[in-house]
């Protein structure tokens, strides 16, 4: 089973970006990336090939989706934001393919953290998304946001990406590794140049070797990036070792069919991605499972049955898949708690919020051995406890909610600013300024940007403090970058930041 469909699979919805907890209001509030003006960002490959083999620089492919992948989100802000990496970043050409949510949302089902979005959301959008899918494809990219590491022709060192806890340092620290790797590679192809026969095999060999651990297994790639890429030197090997006697050609025979059958495996759910509507995808679901005979692909398709009800907003046919497939017995504890989770999800959707959290309530007590996935439960709940609070419902519950997930933080965490904006916003809207006010500053004494000034501002208004609103507010303005970004997400941005300032100057009578 791939990574991608293990997360598909076992990880719960508020992580993939498909449950209906607000992601998208939590990132824009929480986790917008500082503007990184020190760094340019190309945004075609063409280009940066054309850059990195003028200059002999390295490439730095950033696959991500700003508006489908909150862990894209935090990547660009725990790394590429930072000014340790733009110190580096002149030592490579920096690309940036950013997908919008309707054009990643193949990888989305085939279990990546990209969100899903109806094709309308890319109608007008200038970007020439089938030349990105193009990348994707060449560079086996089936997840975001996923960094490609290449050479000044384009040949990839290494893939990384988004990883909890992931700090600036340690990044560097293995864009050095995958240098170092380069060079060794290099110098081995070098030595082979000056070689014949049997000698220069396995020198190409050795050359391969200093890679490919740091492109990927089958499962993360869903394909072999070394057989891919490198197919050029694998065939000089395989020619030169036409006899086997280094035994490298059986080496890469079985490699080529280890490839062979994960590819007739996964061929199945590769299909997902040649339907362009829910309908067609469920139906070719329904046609193709009495063939499967393998449990953990009748899972998969299952649980992609389940994804796509929700996705064509079948919310309350999708509860009742997720009942009937909780009544097999095989099933394991994992497999439970994410229909389950789907379930609660679901009732959400409907408007059914007692129901929901109910089911996250169960979760929450089940799993009182693994903190890491309680937690994210009753994360899930304090935002559904939200949603109720939306529609007129009383609030405190969602205040108590918050109040308990903040307890369990640890201060100036990802997850205690989520938490602390939640609780922030709950007591915001309820009219507890005063309460509001101390969160909102803690905020901005753990990360002075210009989202966390502005919300700061609207609770100074609230409170009447107009000296403190207009001094915050002029800070904020002083952070938001004046020059037009290259970037559409940083562009995107810079309007909704320059839009809020606009409505509270308005607030201040300015």
């Amino acid at each position: 089973m791939t990574r991608g469909a293990i997360a598909a699979a076992l990880l719960p919805g508020f992580l993939l970006g498909v449950r209906g907890w607000p992601l998208a209001e939590v990132r824009c509030a929480v986790a917008a990336p500082p503007e990184s003006s020190k760094v340019e960002w190309l945004t075609t490959i063409d280009e940066g090939l054309a850059q990195a083999e003028e200059s002999g620089k390295d490439l730095l492919i950033n696959f991500t989706s700003s508006s489908g992948s909150h862990y894209g989100t935090l990547l660009e802000r725990a790394v590429f934001a930072q000014p340790e990496f733009a110190a580096v970043a002149e030592h490579f050409v920096l690309v940036e393919l950013d997908f919008p949510k309707a054009a990643a949302w193949p990888a989305a089902a085939a279990g990546t953290s990209a969100d899903r979005a109806s094709p309308s959301d890319v109608r007008g959008d200038t970007r020439d998304i089938g030349t990105y899918r193009q990348w994707q494809s060449q560079y086996l990219v089936c997840g975001f946001p996923t960094v490609v590491v290449a050479d000044s022709q384009g040949k990839p060192i290494a893939y990384t990406g988004y990883e909890k806890g992931i700090a600036v340092a340690g990044f560097l620290k293995s864009l050095e590794t995958y240098r170092s790797a380069r060079l060794a590679r290099d110098q081995a192809l070098q030595q082979a140049d000056r070689l014949a026969g049997s000698e220069r095999a396995a020198c190409l060999d050795s050359a391969l070797e200093c890679v490919a651990r740091n492109l990927g297994t089958l499962e993360e790639r869903q394909g072999d990036a070394l057989l891919s890429c490198y197919a050029d030197i694998v065939t000089q090997i395989c020619r030169l070792d036409a006899d086997d006697a280094l035994g490298l050609r059986s080496k890469y025979d079985r490699r080529q069919k280890a490839l062979q059958l994960y590819v007739q495996s996964e061929g199945v759910f590769s299909k997902l991605r040649d339907f362009q509507t829910e309908h067609e995808i469920l139906d070719y679901i329904e046609h193709v499972l009495p063939t499967i005979t393998d449990a953990d692909m009748i899972w998969r398709l299952e649980f992609a049955r389940q994804v796509h009800l929700e996705w064509d907003n079948q919310h309350a046919a999708a509860i009742d898949n997720a009942r009937r497939l909780l009544k097999r017995s095989n099933l394991t504890r994992d497999q439970q708690e994410s229909l389950r989770d789907r379930m609660a999800c679901n009732l959400q959707n409907l408007g059914r919020y007692t129901e929901a959290v109910a089911e996250l309530d169960a979760l929450i007590a089940a799993n009182k051995d693994r903190p890491s996935r309680q937690f994210t439960y009753l994360s899930s709940r304090a935002w559904c406890l939200d949603a109720s609070a939306n529609t007129g419902k009383s609030r405190t519950a969602a205040i108590v909610a918050f109040q308990q997930l903040r307890a369990r933080c640890l201060s100036g965490t990802e997850e205690w600013e989520t938490a602390t904006w939640g609780l922030s916003v709950q007591l915001q809207k309820s009219h507890r300024f005063r309460e509001a006010l101390v969160l909102r500053k803690e905020l901005v004494d753990v990360s002075r940007t210009p989202e966390a000034l502005l919300h700061l501002t609207e609770t100074q208004i609230a409170l009447g403090r107009t000296e403190d609103a207009s001094r915050s507010l002029a800070e904020a303005e002083r952070l938001i970058p004046m020059n037009k970004p290259a970037r559409k997400k940083d562009t995107d941005h810079t309007e909704r930041m320059t839009a809020k300032v606009r409505e509270l100057r308005r607030q201040l009578g300015q």
